[in-house]
Order: structure tokens, then C-alpha cells, then sequence
């Protein structure tokens, strides 16, 4: 089977679970005897096709500005949208003047839809299409521009990848899509059992009780949810300290907000964080807090568990699917948020309860399964 994947991010290039979820993915089904030719936009890392195995060649598209793939705010004018409509069309371009033979199109989010349409046309081959997030898990004002795209990719698609039953449920109800068009294949987690850091990141941390944030700081992740359960927990636990690691648009009045609530000194802002130091936090914080008011899947979530660091996390997450063992509020529920930090930086047999139990869930979540799955959606759209 040959695929010609379209996507946006790709390590080192990312951003986000887009970007994880594609590395794993592709190199998973390469070794499943998957031939993929994965297209992503040129960078500094990519500038001419890279063979990563005999069935994985990253494939980049040159652009001519320079450009972030999650830039802090955009509109229908912005470089942002223009450099997303340029990439669309030169992957139109190339693609349609490939000799080779694809079986098959799988397109990632609305970034790369609008290509993955013309391509199934010019082609007649059938188009599998991820959604990993909607424009309504992503704002509270949608974008016309965004769901016009997002609404033709999934009346186009063949079959339609959702990342978790919340996000199949939107995909239908938002755009009137039947649900057998549409199959919910979880994240899973690539985690290797590693030595303890000998490295020391983030030193004024040390011998603190941590719990963490982390991701994206912007509206969809409910960072002010998490500010006023932080408020609550200081007034029992006063040595505690909250670490913000990421960047995004609602950093500066996230800042302010802690600012004007006095509690500057319990807290740190990491901003943009490598990998090494996202396990060392991983592995010092007492506590991992997901505080979205709308999060699709949630693989911060699994690599926190991966770590032996308890959960809390919102009912509106995907992830509360697959992890049983989290613990769960309603992100506008700021004082069972705070109760239940609370109670894990203070009750020791929870907080190894948690552990002990979320550690055996996500051994089972691998991205073998995930492109396995994968597989069974690509047979079904070519009709095997």
C-alpha cells in the first residue's frame, strides 16, 4: 500500500500533538510494510526529500516566507492564512504532476485539506481525512474561513479519522456528517524507560512540591481555570509551587492575571521548553493539571502518566476515555479543581494509587495499535 500523507508539522519542526502524532504514526506504519511519502512544508531541517526507511520519505514544499505553524494570532489576510492557501496549492502542484502511484490520500486537519480534495479528483483514488481538533474545540468565536474548510474536507472525505468519541460526536454535529463515516482511532504513546536525569533544569524547583501545566497557553487550554484553582490551593498549601511550561497567545495576560493575584513568586513561566526539559518537569511535578475547556485527545496527558505523575483533568478531554484512572472535573468547577490537586499533594496513598494505576493504562495505549487501526480505515476506504 502506498499513501501520500499530507501534513503540516513534523519533529523537529512541531508545535504539538499534530506534529507527534505524525512522527509516530508514519514511522510505526513504515514498519508495518506501509509505504508513505509524508508531504510537510520546507524548513530549516527539511530543504530537499529525506529518506527516513525504505518506506518513509519526508517530502518538503518550499514556501516563500518564513512562517511558525502555530503563529500567536491570524486572520484571513494574515501570512499565516496565505502561506496555508500557498502551501495547499503547491502540494496540488507537485502532486499532480507525480508519476508515482499512490493508492490512497490521508490529509491531517484542515491545514491540508483543501489539496487532499483536488488531489482525490485529479487521482480518483480515496481520501482518508484526521481530524485531530475542530475549529470549535479551538476558539469560542470559529472562524468562518477555518470551518468552510474544515466542513468540505469531511463531506469529501472518504472515511474521516476522529481522535476520540468527543471528537466524532462534533464532527457530526457540527457538520452533519453520518458517524459510520467516521471511525475513532485513540493516540498512543511511544515511551522508553529511561535513567534518571543526571541533568538539572529549572534549579530554583528543587525540593518543591510542583504541579504542572503544560502546553499551549492559549484560550482551548483553560489556563485562567488553572490560575483560580492555583489561588484556592495556596490558601492550604502554601509551599506549593505551579510551573506554566509553553507559549501561545494568552501568555502575557496569563502572566498579568497572576501578577494582579499575588502569587508571582509561586509561580514559574518556562516559556518554549526542549524535550529533555519537559521529562525532567515530568518527572519532578507532584501533580499533572489538563485544565481545557475543550481538548480533543490530550497527549500531554499520557506522557505525564508515562511518568508517574497523577492526574487531573477535564471532562471535556478525549483523553478521559482510555486513562480511567484520572482524575476529573468540569473545567469551570475551579473549586473541585483545586480539591483535587489538593488532595493528591496531600494524601500520599492517592497519589501513589494514581500513579501505580495510570502507569499500567497507557503501557497498553502503543502506536502500534494506532496504526494497526490506522490500517483497518485505509482498507476499508479502497474497499478491501
Amino acid at each position: 500500500m502506498y499513501i501520500a500523507m499530507l501534513g503540516w508539522e513534523f519533529p523537529p519542526f512541531f508545535s504539538g500533538g499534530l506534529g507527534t502524532h505524525c512522527f509516530f504514526l508514519t514511522h510505526t506504519l513504515s514498519k508495518l510494510n506501509i509505504k508513505i511519502d509524508f508531504y510537510l512544508p520546507s524548513n530549516k531541517n527539511l530543504l530537499k526529500p529525506k529518506k527516513i526507511n525504505n518506506n518513509l520519505t519526508l517530502i518538503p514544499i518550499t514556501l516563500l516566507n518564513k512562517f511558525s505553524p502555530y503563529p500567536q494570532k491570524h486572520s484571513q489576510s494574515s501570512p499565516f492564512s496565505s502561506n496555508v492557501i500557498n502551501y495547499n496549492n503547491s502540494l496540488f502542484t507537485m502532486l499532480s504532476k507525480n508519476i508515482k502511484k499512490y493508492d490512497l490520500i490521508h490529509a491531517h486537519d484542515w491545514l491540508t485539506a483543501p489539496s487532499a480534495i483536488k488531489l482525490k479528483k485529479h487521482f480518483k483514488i480515496p481520501y482518508v481525512q484526521t481530524i485531530h481538533a475542530t475549529e470549535f474545540d479551538r476558539t469560542s468565536s470559529p472562524w468562518d474561513f477555518i470551518v468552510q474548510i474544515e466542513k468540505n474536507a469531511v463531506e469529501q472525505a472518504d472515511l474521516i479519522i476522529a481522535v476520540s468519541k468527543m471528537t466524532k460526536n462534533t464532527i457530526s454535529e457540527k457538520y452533519s456528517i453520518t458517524k459510520d463515516k467516521i471511525q475513532v482511532v485513540y493516540n498512543g504513546l511511544f515511551y522508553e524507560k529511561k535513567q534518571q536525569h543526571q541533568k538539572t533544569y529549572f534549579s530554583h524547583l528543587k525540593n518543591k512540591r510542583i504541579v504542572l501545566f503544560f502546553g499551549r497557553i492559549t484560550e482551548q487550554k483553560g489556563p485562567f481555570y488553572f490560575i483560580k484553582a492555583a489561588k484556592k490551593v495556596l490558601k492550604n498549601n502554601k509551599d506549593v509551587h505551579f510551573v506554566m511550561a509553553g507559549t501561545g497567545d494568552s501568555l502575557p495576560s496569563t502572566i498579568s492575571k497572576v501578577i494582579s493575584l499575588n502569587m508571582l513568586d509561586n509561580f514559574t513561566f518556562t516559556g518554549f521548553i526542549t524535550q529533555e526539559e519537559r521529562d525532567f518537569l515530568y518527572n519532578i511535578a507532584d501533580v499533572y493539571v489538563l485544565s481545557s475547556t475543550s481538548e480533543p485527545f490530550g497527549i500531554t496527558v499520557l506522557e505525564a502518566a508515562a511518568f508517574n505523575t497523577p492526574v487531573v483533568l477535564t471532562k471535556t478531554s478525549g483523553v478521559s476515555e482510555v486513562l480511567k484512572s484520572a482524575l476529573i472535573t468540569d473545567f469551570w468547577d475551579i473549586e473541585k479543581m483545586a480539591f483535587l490537586i489538593n488532595g493528591v499533594l496531600n494524601y500520599k496513598q492517592l497519589h501513589n494509587f494514581l500513579k501505580k494505576e495510570a502507569k499500567k493504562e497507557v503501557e497498553k495505549l502503543t502506536w502500534d495499535e494506532v496504526a494497526l487501526e490506522t490500517i483497518k480505515v485505509y482498507k476499508k476506504a479502497l474497499g478491501e
